[in-house]
């Protein structure tokens, strides 16, 4: 109700009003309207005010918003198969809370990579193996959203934890088609997060 009350109080003229759908038969029609307006109006533009719904539409969470990749991972996922020395790192924890800052309009959509490789990059408790590899996946449930090459390690600000530095694959190169947007795990719907955040294949 303050962001209704204070668009009122910026307003010159009296505001137009616009009834987005009518004669709606059932409630579960109503409701799924509505989730897609919610859905609809929390693309944050710059400049933009955030929604301030504390609670998201009828099945936003599963239903709801995604991109491509996203819409992908549900109906057409493929299998990660590599020869290449890659490190699986997971990022769950981050990967959800950049999505709500993102929402929020805490952080831009524009950064959203740049995001994703700096909650990927550091900081990890890993051993020697970690010079084996030469590409760092980022995967998010079960599903790579992001791939790099490392450079070199370094010790994170964490003792005892190290950060690599990296670039992103281009989108169009062979690498990235070979590891991004895939599962990495046997079965979606039976997904469980790995006890430790890193793994390796043929390292």
């Amino acid at each position: 109700m303050d962001l209704i009350r204070e668009i009122y109080s910026e307003c010159q003229t009296p505001p137009n009003y616009y009834i987005l759908r009518h004669g709606i038969e059932d409630e579960l029609s109503a409701l799924q309207y509505e989730a897609t307006a919610i859905d609809l109006l929390s693309l944050v533009k710059p400049g933009q005010k955030p929604l301030t719904n504390i609670q998201g539409g009828t099945y936003s969470s599963t239903k709801g918003l995604m991109d491509l990749a996203e819409i992908k991972r549900i109906y057409a996922p493929e299998e990660l198969k590599t020869a290449l020395p890659v490190m699986l790192i997971t990022i769950n924890r981050e990967y959800d809370r950049l999505k709500k800052q993102i929402k929020a309009g805490e952080i831009s959509d524009t950064e959203r990579d740049n995001e994703i490789y700096k909650r990927t990059r550091a900081a990890w408790k890993t051993g020697i193996r970690r010079n084996q590899a030469k590409y760092a996946v980022a995967v998010y449930r079960g599903w790579s959203v992001a791939a790099y090459r490392i450079h070199h390690w370094m010790p994170s600000e964490i003792k005892g934890r190290w950060a690599f530095d990296g670039t992103a694959l281009p989108n169009d190169s062979a690498e990235y088609q070979e590891l991004v947007h895939k599962i990495t795990y046997p079965s979606i719907e039976n997904y469980k997060a790995p006890q430790n955040p890193i793994q390796y294949l043929n390292c």
